[in-house]
């Protein structure tokens, strides 16, 4: 079939130009995309080696004939991790007197480039510490642990256990402790060091809590210097090893010795360059000094340590015994330790000057007079270590439809919108590439983009879907569903079917779609720019949020093509990869070609009617008089009621 436009229903045709391209999905090609995304050397945001993946996916671009291919520059002041050569941050126990060196906590992790597992976590006095030489194939890469935006210095003192650090678990704490109202909290010392669990809540939530908890002021307010002086994050077992799934490399489990890395950016909430607040980062942008502690760096040291090397540490704590629900983790006591203490010491470094980052677009422009409609398909490149579920799993899917769309465009295809393809850099440092695409362009994306698909690691296992996408895009997503088969030819099964069997749903029922929630580039565009956006895919399928190699060096090769997304024997590897590359594929075809963007109009006037009579009430219930304040939402109500009765009529 020929695409040329003057043949080509765009109305009608996408459906039969989406089956097209269905057969052209390869499984060989992804599995060759994910070796060359994940099987090299580590590339954080910043170094050589993120930087020559954006310029591989800008050359393929072109080759496969996206006709615009645009390499765009920004530039960033970088929190950095400690120099390979050292020295490396260190986390160790003590006698009671701080002479003795009981324990030492690893301290950096290390990759051979070309294989697909770590070779060891070691600690900095036990192998090579020569730095991590980016771009070269036959190196070894030294990655220091650490939490990005974490703030430098050297704290010694007695440590506690406080299981996941949210406010609740202070009051558990203190309860424990014995406190009494109107003393202050054992927390306020300002020398003990904090030993939470990963898990819960984030990083931020997490020190914010800590720096809050404090009631010694006159109003009952916190006062500054009464909080932890460090604090340690460890991801337990209980929250990353299923006792169905042993761990790695017999299962898709955590090891023990693994270390998770993140970031804690405390400033400019909602992603972005903390030092440029609300403007694009380019080379002419004054960068304020946010890089200082108590604003974009965290106040107190924080360090990341694996669960064996936690065991060890809170094996040393005494005290009280854990409360009853934080039973099954690591912990026995609470603590405070009394014949040992915690040295915890960060090195962090930031740029010392700003470093160049690349966002990668792919530009397939519209042919119709509705050309300067946006639909917008993205995902980050930059990785922790090498990432091969987070960022890689939606970068081969990326890749895969650029090079669908790329045939298509060379064979006479012109969607009605144009479609914009993009691969972010920094989004692990909060989000930096797709927040400065939305900040440069800011009018521009508000007017015209029409949606925005996000596929950051978007195949975390394989047999749990879940629908993240904006009530607008609801229909979209489900006709997608309707046209897809689950595995052809071996499981001819519609998709949608096979959803609402995962959810126990009859078959002439909806499935479950959420809202796109946090954590990924859809963040701007969906909660600064408000563009309707989506970001589905498959969760792990022991019911975790995250898979429990994510953001370690375990997330490797292996483990996408053993456990989160197995072969199947009929139709071969990445069933489900090839799967959302069909599903994403109808998305966007379905939103550049149709004559009427298939907005859920209707559905949305209903969901923000009732979730307003919901906020109302919530209100109400939380402010009883708030008519007392020269507040009515009398009239918000009446219209938002009013709302289902105008988008029928159209």
């Amino acid at each position: 079939m020929s695409y040329k436009t003057h043949a080509f229903r765009l109305d009608t045709d996408w459906k039969e130009l989406a089956r097209q391209l269905y057969e052209q999905v390869s499984p060989d090609f992804l599995q060759e995309q994910l070796r060359t995304f994940a099987g090299g050397q580590p590339h954080p945001p910043g170094t050589i080696a993120n930087r020559v993946l954006g310029e591989r996916i800008a050359s393929d671009w072109e080759s496969w004939h996206i006709p615009i291919v645009r390499r765009e520059e920004f530039f960033v002041t970088l929190p950095l991790g400690p120099s390979p050569s050292g020295p490396l941050n260190e986390v160790i126990l003590t006698d009671a007197a701080g002479s003795k060196v009981i324990f030492e906590a690893k301290n950096y992790v290390s990759t051979p480039s070309g294989q697909t597992t770590p070779v060891s976590n070691l600690s900095h006095s036990e192998g090579n510490s020569a730095e991590a030489t980016y771009g070269n194939s036959d190196s070894l890469s030294i990655l220091p642990i650490y939490h990005a935006y974490s703030t430098n210095g050297s704290v010694t003192g007695r440590f506690v256990f406080l299981n996941y650090c949210r406010p609740q678990d202070l009051v558990a704490f203190d309860k424990t402790q014995g406190r009494q109202k109107g003393q202050p909290s054992l927390l306020c010392s300002g020398k003990l060091t904090a030993i939470a669990r990963l898990q819960k809540t984030t990083r931020q939530s997490k020190i914010r809590a800590l720096f809050t908890h404090c009631d010694c002021g006159s109003d009952g307010s916190p006062v500054p210097g009464h909080h932890p002086s460090a604090l340690v994050l460890y991801p337990d077992p209980q929250d990353t090893v299923s006792p169905h799934h042993p761990i790695y490399p017999d299962g898709p489990g955590l090891p023990g010795d693994s270390p998770v890395f993140g970031h804690l950016c405390m400033s400019h909430g909602g992603g972005g360059n903390p030092g440029a607040p609300h403007l694009p980062s380019s080379i002419h942008t004054y960068e304020t000094h946010e890089m200082t502690p108590g604003k974009a760096l965290t106040s107190i040291p924080v360090q990341p340590i694996s669960y064996n090397d936690a065991a060890v540490i809170l094996s040393h704590l005494s005290g009280p015994e854990l409360p009853e629900e934080w039973s099954g983790c690591l912990a026995t006591h609470l603590g405070p330790s009394h014949d040992s203490m915690l040295k915890v010491t960060v090195n962090n470094r930031v740029s010392p000057e700003r470093i160049p980052l690349l966002n990668v677009l792919g530009i397939i422009p519209g042919s119709t007079d509705e050309s300067d409609h946006y639909v917008m398909f993205g995902n980050h490149r930059d990785a922790w270590v090498q990432g091969a579920c987070d960022p890689g799993s939606g970068t081969i899917i990326l890749q895969q439809l650029a090079k669908l769309l790329g045939s298509a465009y060379k064979e006479g295809f012109r969607p009605r919108r144009t479609i914009v393809l993009a691969s972010w850099d920094g989004e692990e440092l909060s989000l930096l590439g797709s927040t400065h695409e939305i900040e440069q362009r800011c009018l521009e994306l508000g007017r015209r983009a029409v949606a925005y698909i996000n596929a950051d690691c978007p195949v975390k296992g394989h047999t749990s879907f879940i629908a993240r996408t904006d009530t607008l895009l609801t229909d979209t997503l489900l006709t997608a569903s309707r046209l897809v088969q689950v595995d052809p030819p071996a499981n001819t099964t519609i998709w949608l079917q096979e959803w609402l069997k995962q959810e126990g749903k009859s078959p002439d029922s909806e499935p479950c779609v959420t809202p796109p929630g946090t954590g990924s580039d859809h963040i701007p565009f969906s909660y600064k720019l408000g563009v309707p956006s989506s970001y589905p895919g498959f969760t792990p399928d022991d019911g975790l949020a995250y898979p429990p190699i994510y953001h370690t060096a375990y997330d490797v090769i292996s483990v996408a093509e053993r456990f989160t997304d197995p072969a199947v024997s009929d139709t071969g590897p990445m069933p489900r990869h090839r799967l959302l590359v069909r599903l994403y594929l109808t998305m966007i075809l379905q939103l550049c070609c149709a004559s009427r963007l298939p907005y859920s109009i209707c559905r949305w006037a209903m969901t923000f009617s009732k979730e307003w009579a919901k906020f109302k009430q919530f209100a109400v219930s939380k402010v009883p008089k708030l008519a007392s304040f020269g507040v009515n939402l009398d009239f918000l109500l009446y219209s938002t009621e009013r709302l289902p009765i105008y988008p029928s009529a159209l």
